[in-house]
């Protein structure tokens, strides 16, 4: 049974990735081989032919579910799905694959070798109509916080981009993502906890509206050889409005200055999410060589929520006050 699924996104990953899976092949057995982890809470049931999944799941989530017809390390991984919108009144998602059984090749009865399941990571916050100004201080600039979606480390972390109407914006895997200190609630009632994100330039976007992604590429080691697959994934696009602190006249259209006052009259999302008093302070040369040689000496990246499923508020948050 040949199993064909179209528009899904899946490359080879370059000679870098291939090297460093080789390492990992030789320098364990067989047995020993790392694969990417699934989901948390991963379960499988039979039905018939069928092959039934289910998760544990928030519904701001969403997924992607992999299959292989065996474990052979020439197979490679089919996207069944790369947009599965988690159960919006459940927390749990389930997922059908049917007459799976059929296109199994293999003996093997544990059906977490032949599924993969990744959480696609996305934005904390819903973005939908957010308006951007930057800080008091750092005008031009918001942060933008996400989750992974996984508590892979090195080779199995997603790599991830911002994409700004459809087009990277260049802060993927640099200094501009980091970690800090963000506000889960209130500007009265502040809960704070750490969490990852992107520092967004938005200073040279023209004023209005834009799109916003998460753009994630997964490494799949399900080889036992030089090769190594990975699958790009991209959240669902949101629509914020850049309103930039600069001078009222230089905004053309008495409706779209009406809308930018409407928007300053409000907490601005710098202050909702950082602080009124938070201002963002260039990294030392010390801070840019350690995160581009990836080896992170502080343990701020193990404070936070991999996913938003366990609880209403990332692991750790606290209503203690803003330093």
């Amino acid at each position: 049974m040949i199993r064909t699924f179209p528009n899904c996104l899946l490359k080879l990953s370059g000679a870098a990735g291939a090297g460093l899976l080789a390492a990992h092949v030789f320098a364990a057995g067989a047995q020993d081989i790392l694969a990417p982890a699934s989901v948390k809470g991963l379960r499988f049931e039979t039905e018939s032919t069928n092959v039934v999944l289910t998760w544990p799941s928030d519904p701001r989530e969403s997924f992607a579910v992999l299959w292989r017809s065996n474990t052979h390390w020439q197979t490679p991984w089919v996207v069944l799905t790369n947009q599965l919108r988690a159960s919006p009144s459940a927390t749990q998602t389930i997922f059908r694959d049917l007459d799976a059984l059929r296109g199994l090749l293999t003996t093997n009865t544990n059906l977490a070798d032949s599924y993969c399941v990744f959480v696609i990571p996305d934005f904390w916050f819903d973005m939908e109509g957010v308006v951007l100004t930057g800080g008091p201080r750092n005008p031009g600039k918001d942060f933008l916080p996400f989750y992974y979606g996984t508590t892979e480390t090195r080779m199995f972390k997603p790599q991830l981009e911002l994409l700004v109407d459809g087009q990277s914006h260049g802060v993927g895997s640099t200094v501009d993502e980091e970690v800090q200190r963000v506000n889960f609630g209130t500007v009265q009632k502040p809960r704070w906890a750490f969490t990852a994100g992107f520092w967004f330039y938005h200073g040279e976007l023209p004023d209005g509206e834009h799109t916003l992604q998460i753009q994630s590429r997964f490494e799949l080691n399900n080889t036992v050889g030089p090769w190594s697959w990975s699958v790009t994934l991209t959240s669902r696009p949101v629509r914020v409005c850049v309103a930039p602190w600069r001078a009222e006249e230089e905004v053309k259209g008495s409706q779209k200055l009406l809308d930018i006052r409407r928007a300053r009259a409000q907490p601005s999302w710098w202050e909702r999410r950082l602080g009124r008093s938070f201002v963002r302070k260039r990294p030392t040369p010390e801070e840019l060589a350690r995160h581009f040689i990836y080896s992170e000496a502080d343990d701020l990246p193990s404070k936070t929520q991999p996913r938003p499923w366990k609880s209403r508020f990332p692991a750790g948050a606290s209503d203690a006050a803003s330093p």
